[in-house]
């Protein structure tokens, strides 16, 4: 799981609780469920949630930001690759002061 902030969440329900369209992955045969997918916001701010059959394996929160504050997307198809986007000017900030000192 990770917390995250979607562009199209925050523009079309500014406020108040919202579920994004779950995805569902299977196997070549149709037969099983592989992989699942699927995010909660309540106004801006959410939660992602990635369940695999054969398991999460070394991923920090699922992204690419070794100590992310949040994780940024762009929109839906963004949530459910992992493709997020560079946190704006505050957030950066917030994480830069939040980083873990050596």
């Amino acid at each position: 799981m990770g917390l995250i902030t979607t562009d199209t969440v925050h523009k079309r329900f500014g406020s108040g609780l919202s579920i994004s369209p779950d995805f569902a992955a299977t196997d070549r045969d149709i037969n099983r469920v592989t992989t699942w997918i699927m995010a909660a916001y309540v106004g801006s701010i959410g939660v992602r949630y990635e369940w695999q059959a054969e398991g999460i394996f070394d991923r920090s929160q699922f992204f690419h930001f070794p100590h992310p504050v949040i994780n940024c997307f762009e929109d839906e198809q963004a949530v459910i690759h992992g493709c997020t986007r560079r946190p704006g000017w505050f957030a950066s900030l917030l994480q830069w002061a939040n980083r873990p000192r050596r």
